[in-house]
């Protein structure tokens, strides 16, 4: 995967394409259904290649408290002459090491949160029966 980064990067800079990329990204988000979908596609470099990525959050059917993650890549380099599949190959395997790196941050971030919201619970909790709080009638 390292090398195929660095091929990308070389070839980039071939092209001329700056370090930063630009995209365009819409999400939808449909609480009756309890899904979003978030759709980017690349502007830069559009004219010599097409990248549209598609991931659908969606609650599990059977469980609730579970969230399904579908997540589709589409890359067109058919304008490149020469190795289009080529250089599809290096996009896909981008795509693959940098998904993967994208769903280990969300179960990161996921798991901090439920830390935290432990950690308020115990803690509102120490601080009700500290004061009394739910022990009876206060007095005056």
């Amino acid at each position: 995967m390292y090398s195929n980064a660095i091929r990308l990067l070389a070839v980039s800079q071939l092209l001329g394409m700056d370090e930063c990329c630009y995209i365009y990204e819409y999400s939808t988000v449909n609480p009756k259904s309890k899904s979003m979908t978030l759709k980017s596609i690349n502007l830069s470099l559009s004219s010599l290649m097409s990248v549209e990525e598609t991931l659908r959050y969606q609650q599990h059917p059977e469980d609730s408290q579970k969230t399904l993650l579908t997540q589709e890549a589409r890359i067109d380099a058919s304008t490149l002459l020469g190795a289009p599949s080529y250089f599809e190959g290096l996009v896909a395997d981008s795509f693959t090491t940098n998904s993967a790196k994208g769903r280990e941050a969300i179960e990161w971030v996921c798991k901090k949160i439920n830390t935290e919201m432990q950690d308020l619970a115990a803690g509102a909790q120490s601080f009700v029966a500290g004061i009394g709080l739910g022990q009876g009638t206060p007095t005056s």
